[in-house]
């Protein structure tokens, strides 16, 4: 058996042993603090300016290998994280800012300090003040031959002023709003034409203020009315009405309906008379309001717009009132007509027709009182003639069926344009009427003889008229009923 020295084996052994020992006792002898010199990092701005209403918000970065902390000396203005995080020292802030209600500006200093480094970064973060605009505007008019005004402008930040209109300028159009008081003078040229209005507008880019400089000029207007909608409103029946006016400028009132009757009554009002009405929906008529002097420049006509009942109601189904104020009837076995509002006496009636398809109904005009009273029947159903009534007292008052022209055919109805009915005192006789009755320009009836109930003995009232289908079928379009009274 081999024998084996292990000696020089042991004495390796020790000195391997030794050597890790002396190692590891190094290692634990070194200090774990970074030997670097202490740094921090931030981007952001030295300054921020915000708005005072609705700030954004700031943010920046801190990259640094030591701790550090952010203080504000504002509560408007937090950072967050004000400080590092044991776990990192790298961090994006987000600094907030509250709404600024003062009227002052106001400013906010954040100081940032890290371990190891002696001076402190600091962000200054300035804030609007809230807008403030006080505007004492233009008092009165200014003259129609042109002249100046002033007004004033009290604003803590800087302003503009414009006019909407090119003849009102000012003196200046912009300033620094150090909030005390500035003085703005209005100038506005020579006014040829009627009062005018310029809206004048200031603004301080947060709040926009808004007044009116009033000029004076031609004044030509009518007078405002107490109950607009039933002031210009005149029954069918006609009357007169009178308007104000108001102007420093001669004038006149004119209408192209030759019918209405216009009558300057002094220099501030005017009558207007109606004519009885002729159609059967409510109709407009304008009025215009003029200087009397055409070669005045810029004076616009004003224009009063009055309205007129229609003249009659339905009486009966199938009636309809058109826009255009004509009436449509349609029979379909019974009534189809309309009742005048208008008490009627002695005069001309016209009917102007735009539509008529007789069928086998009859055109029928029927009016009574207690004292007069006829039917004037036109159309099918064998009545191509006229009714006959009598007054009271025995007289007849309309024709016998034997007055109408004979030969008339329903042909000859619905080409039928117009209508004419003439009721007026005999030339010889005033006790006694002449009835005249005219299609198209065909005279169709002609009777002197009627007693006539419209005397200064009687005390007969006027007559509404019916009028339109009583019976059977047919349509017809009514355009207008025109009333030319005798007085």
């Amino acid at each position: 058996m081999k024998n084996l020295n292990l000696r020089p084996a042991l004495r390796t052994l020790t000195i391997i042993i030794g050597t890790a020992g002396l190692f590891a006792c190094q290692e634990l002898s070194i200090d774990t603090q970074s030997t670097q010199p202490a740094k921090i990092e931030i981007d952001a701005q030295s300054e921020y300016t915000l708005l005072a209403a609705s700030p954004r918000t700031i943010i920046f970065n801190i990259s640094s290998n030591t701790p550090w902390k952010i203080t504000s000396d504002s509560q408007w203005c937090t950072p967050d994280p004000a400080m590092s995080s044991a776990s990192s020292l790298v961090a994006e802030i987000t600094v907030e800012t509250e709404d600024n209600d003062t009227e002052k500006p106001r400013t906010a200093i954040l100081t940032i300090k890290a371990e190891g480094i002696d001076t402190p970064t600091t962000v200054t973060v300035h804030q609007d003040a809230k807008g403030k605009l006080l505007i004492q505007p233009v008092d009165g008019a200014i003259a129609s031959q042109g002249g100046s005004k002033p007004f004033t402008i009290t604003s803590n930040k800087p302003w503009t002023v414009v006019s909407d209109k090119i003849w009102l300028t000012f003196d200046k159009t912009e300033g620094e709003g150090t909030g005390e008081m500035e003085t703005v003078t209005a100038t506005a040229e020579m006014n040829t034409g009627v009062r005018r209005t310029a809206l004048v507008t200031v603004s301080n880019g947060i709040d926009t203020q808004e007044f009116e400089v009033v000029q004076d000029g031609i004044i030509l207007s009518f007078k405002e009315l107490e109950d607009p909608e039933n002031d210009v409103l005149f029954s069918g029946a006609g009357g007169t009405k009178s308007f104000g006016v108001e102007a420093n400028i001669e004038w006149k009132v004119a209408c192209d309906d030759p019918n209405v009757i216009l009558n300057k009554t002094s220099d501030t009002e005017f009558s207007v008379t109606m004519p009885i009405g002729k159609y059967f929906s409510t109709m407009e008529t304008p009025i215009r309001l003029e200087a009397a002097d055409a070669s005045l420049s810029g004076v616009e006509a004003q224009v009063l717009t009055l309205r007129q009942s229609g003249i009659a109601y339905a009486d009966g189904s199938g009636v309809v009132f058109n826009e255009d104020g004509s009436v449509t009837m349609t029979a379909a076995g019974g009534k189809s007509r309309v009742c005048t509002h208008i008490q009627n006496k002695m005069g001309t009636y016209i009917w102007t027709f735009s539509e008529v398809n007789i069928e086998n109904a009859y055109f029928d005009l029927n009016a009574w009182t207690d004292n007069a009273n006829f039917h004037l029947f036109l159309g099918g159903q064998n009545r191509l003639t006229s009714g006959g009534r009598t007054t009271p007292d025995g007289a007849d008052f309309w024709a016998n069926p034997a007055m109408i022209t004979p030969g008339l055919t329903v042909d000859d109805l619905n080409a039928m344009k117009t209508l004419k009915l003439v009721i007026k005192p005999n030339e010889s006789d005033a006790t006694k009427l002449t009835i005249e009755l005219w299609l198209n320009d065909k005279q169709i009836l002609d009777v002197n003889d009627r007693i006539n109930p419209w005397t200064p003995e009687r005390t007969t009232p006027g007559i509404p008229y019916y009028f339109g289908f009583t019976a059977g079928t047919g349509t017809m379009t009514i355009a207008s009923f025109e009333t030319i009274p005798i007085e």
